[in-house]
């Protein structure tokens, strides 16, 4: 079946994932060298198996990324063998981590990677897989030791406050690996370090982006516009319409480098109605989501966005022509509905200068 959806997972495939199979060995550092020490497996008590889980959740984002063919030894390769029985599970995580730990040697902190095969729900009745890599540093607030007998390596957790971080920061590289073939992408990749991924994770995943950042950044605002004209006009505050968020959109890009969805999503919409403002959170969410740009990361590109669709134009019923680009707030600019049905804009600057 040829892949057909270019979508990222959505918010309600996120909240149905569920653990298979995981395991995680451990990287520990020792000057420029590096030891990684393999388990052959982790019993998870409920309240870590939610932690872990909430992990992972919080990994379903990254940039799409396409494997390179023809490349020897790669990721895709182990995958494929995985996903063909030719390899179990633990030895899969095993090579995989391996991989990892000889690009990885002497570049970053302690730490777990994470090797877990889980399913969600793509559609009603239909489970999808999907193979989750994740690099956790080693922080303070859950402990891990391995305790080994009769040649088997077993993991012990204890939640004391002396080894990994529960915190988000604790995540410093993740991979979403699509087993199932049915996404336009193969693999979903963040890099705390380089939204375009630093060498040695891009050259271990052995992937090449799907799209480049300028096209993203086009795709986003774009996204935006669509959106935006559809909405009525009632549900936004007053003096606001569909170009005041188009206008926030090409703000964003010209005041960041790293596209985040939710800081995209905030600065787009603003609204002192939280039940609507979480409408139209949920509503833009889904629709960058759609167009597989929710929770991906790039460097934006604003150059990228041309110059028709950076500005905003009103013509009065008088004939008055108001040009602006970005944030009307920014621009000075505010409108007000009057008691007699007219509207009052009123513009404050620092200076007019005439031109003729």
């Amino acid at each position: 079946m040829a892949k057909s959806i270019s979508s990222v997972l959505s918010k309600a495939q996120i909240e149905s994932l569920e653990i298979e199979e995981f395991i995680f060995h451990i990287i520990n550092t020792e000057g420029d060298e590096e030891k990684t020490i393999f388990l052959d497996s982790v019993i998870l008590a409920k309240a870590q198996a939610d932690f872990f889980l909430a992990r992972l959740k919080e990994c379903a984002k990254g940039t799409q990324y396409l494997f390179k063919k023809g490349e020897v030894d790669s990721l895709e390769e182990k995958c494929s063998s995985y996903v063909k029985g030719i390899t179990s599970f633990n030895d899969t995580s095993k090579v995989v981590t391996k991989s990892f730990s000889k690009l990885h040697a002497g570049s970053a902190a302690d730490g777990l990677f994470v090797v877990s095969k889980v399913n969600y729900l793509s559609s009603p009745n239909d489970y999808k897989s999907l193979l989750f890599l994740v690099k956790l540093d080693k922080t303070a607030t859950l402990s891990y030791s391995y305790e080994e007998k009769d040649g088997i390596k077993k993991a012990i957790i204890n939640e004391v406050p002396n080894a990994l971080s529960e915190s988000k920061k604790s995540v410093q590289k993740s991979a979403l690996i699509d087993l199932s073939g049915t996404h336009v992408w193969d693999v979903l990749a963040y890099d705390r370090v380089d939204p375009e991924l630093t060498d040695y994770f891009k050259k271990f995943l052995g992937v090449e982006a799907r799209k480049t950042a300028s096209v993203m950044t086009k795709e986003a605002h774009k996204a935006v516009r669509t959106w935006a004209r559809q909405i009525d006009q009632s549900r936004l505050p007053e003096g606001e319409d569909a170009t005041t968020l188009i206008g926030r959109s090409f703000s964003f890009f010209e005041s960041t480098e790293e596209f985040d969805t939710e800081k995209f999503i905030s600065a787009v919409i603003r609204h002192t109605d939280p039940a609507k403002k979480k409408e139209l959170h949920d509503e833009l969410f889904e629709k960058l989501a759609t167009e597989g740009i929710a929770g991906t990361t790039f460097k934006v590109v604003p150059s990228s966005i041309n110059t028709k669709e950076r500005k905003t134009v009103y013509e009065t019923a008088e004939g008055v022509v108001i040009t602006y680009q970005g944030d009307p707030n920014v621009a000075g600019l505010t409108r007000k509905k009057l008691p007699d049905g007219r509207e009052s804009i009123t513009i404050v600057t620092n200076k007019v200068n005439i031109k003729v």
